[in-house]
């Protein structure tokens, strides 16, 4: 072992049926914590000797709607191994959204208390409708340049004005997003935890907002949080594999 592991442990909790293979995908999972106080954990899902993987790897788990909600596979469709039951691995995959690269943390102690960024909230992707917009802007492109080569300016109409510099998509938090059906839309939804927004993307974003006690900006340094014992407890109670995977 790693001279600065204090344990790394290979988990084998669970296979899963992906619908295109025949034989049901195995998932893999390390978990590692070093003498510098850093929890990481990682997976893979049927782990080939080339290297390479029948599914994904690295963070899989946001490849469950639990985790991301523009997925569709569910923790509790999977078939627990021996020794394990589907509330343990929801468990392990808290552990791991919560406390994973726990020595990169955006906010200050205070924020961190205060779960600063934890909250998701929903954005809406949206895209210039080509039928209520981007037909109109396209010709009034067109024309604008035609007057601006004989001419040398163009004579537009505020509205005109308007459709030109509409964006050809754009993000708004998802209660807004009817706001802007006259023009755009709706592409896809996406979960953003609010620590990954400023306060100009969502109402609620705190990235590089100030915290009231000290002052520090939300975002602007990866700090350490230390994982709590009966976390660490849990993980290295855990049972181990009883394979050994071409890797994890």
């Amino acid at each position: 072992m790693d001279e600065k592991l204090l344990f790394k442990k290979v988990l084998f909790p669970f296979r899963f049926n992906d619908g295109y293979h025949k034989n049901m995908l195995k998932t893999f999972i390390k978990v590692e914590y070093t003498t510098d106080g850093r929890l990481s954990i990682s997976g893979v899902e049927s782990p080939r000797q080339s290297g390479n993987c029948l599914g994904s790897c690295g963070q899989i788990l946001m490849s469950y709607k639990e985790y991301d909600d523009r997925s569709d596979k569910s923790i509790f469709s999977v078939s627990p191994m021996p020794g394990w039951t589907r509330q343990m691995i929801k468990q392990l995959f808290d552990v791991w959204d919560r406390w994973h690269l726990n020595d990169m943390k955006a906010g200050c102690e205070h924020q961190t208390a205060e779960h600063w960024g934890d909250k998701k909230v929903k954005i809406a992707h949206l895209q210039l409708s080509w039928d209520r917009a981007g037909r109109q802007k396209f010709d009034i492109e067109r024309r604008a340049n035609e007057w601006l080569k004989s001419n040398g300016h163009a004579d537009l109409t505020p509205e005109e004005q308007h459709l030109l510099n509409l964006p050809f998509s754009m993000d708004v938090p998802e209660e807004r997003a009817a706001e802007f059906y006259n023009y755009y839309d709706l592409k896809s939804t996406e979960s953003k935890h609010t620590g990954w927004l400023s306060e100009k993307e969502h109402p609620e974003g705190v990235l590089s907002k100030a915290c009231p006690t000290c002052g520090y900006k939300y975002g602007s340094a990866w700090n350490k949080e230390d994982v709590p014992a009966d976390v660490l407890d849990w993980l290295k109670s855990l049972p181990e594999s009883p394979e050994t995977p071409a890797w994890v």
